[in-house]
């Protein structure tokens, strides 16, 4: 799975490995000011169930900040 958008703070890229319903490993790619914000993102995401629920929430979790435009981002891929 990988997706991919602009946003005012910076461009995010997500690339994960599924299998079986869960994700094994994620790869974030970041221009954003936030040199955080990439390796934060992996460490979320990974093991996480691949359901657009389990990752926004997950993600609001860890990132309340980038939350909704990375959840917006998410949605649009039909998970």
């Amino acid at each position: 799975f990988s997706c991919d958008a602009r946003f005012a703070w910076g461009e995010a890229e997500i690339r994960l490995t599924v299998k079986e319903g869960f994700v094994k490993a994620a790869e974030v790619y970041s221009d954003a000011m936030d040199w955080e914000l990439a390796p934060a993102l992996e460490r979320l995401l990974t093991g996480s169930e691949f359901s657009l629920q389990a990752l926004c929430l997950r993600i609001q979790a860890g990132l309340a900040e980038h939350a909704a435009d990375l959840c917006e981002m998410l949605a649009r891929q039909e998970i």
